[in-house]
């Protein structure tokens, strides 16, 4: 039998990211279950985010994000970009790897010249997501 489900709003009532499924109903991924956008310079604030609670400053160019809602395993992606200016026209934009990641937190570092030098440097604009 065949029919129609109209719903306007549909609420779990709990903060997950919601699985996307193949047409067969089986789960292939979950949408970003964490993201954020942060100033790295001066006192280190959260422009804009998502399942992120707060980030802990531990020294130049080394930040710790934290979770609100524990992500499921320490076994997820975390993709970084960045620019050491918000201003500048010559910017530079990288990518890395996180150094230490849990289901609670991860840390990053931000390397002066955007690469992988072991010289870190505050950076102005960072951006994070975590997929899993």
């Amino acid at each position: 039998m065949a029919g129609t489900v109209t719903a306007r709003t549909i609420d779990s009532g709990a903060v997950v990211t919601p699985p996307t499924f193949k047409s067969q109903g089986v789960e292939i991924g979950t949408l970003c279950r964490a993201w954020v956008n942060f100033n790295g310079t001066n006192t280190v604030a959260i422009r804009a985010s998502f399942n992120v609670s707060s980030i802990t400053d531990n020294g130049t160019g080394n930040y710790r994000v934290n979770f609100t809602t524990s992500i499921t395993d320490a076994n997820y992606s975390a993709l970084l970009s960045g620019s050491p200016s918000a201003t500048s026209t010559t910017t530079q934009h990288w990518a890395s790897s996180p150094v230490n990641q849990s289901i609670n937190f991860v840390d990053v570092l931000t390397p002066i010249d955007g690469l992988t030098t072991s010289t870190l440097g505050d950076w102005e604009v960072i951006n994070l997501g975590i997929f899993r």
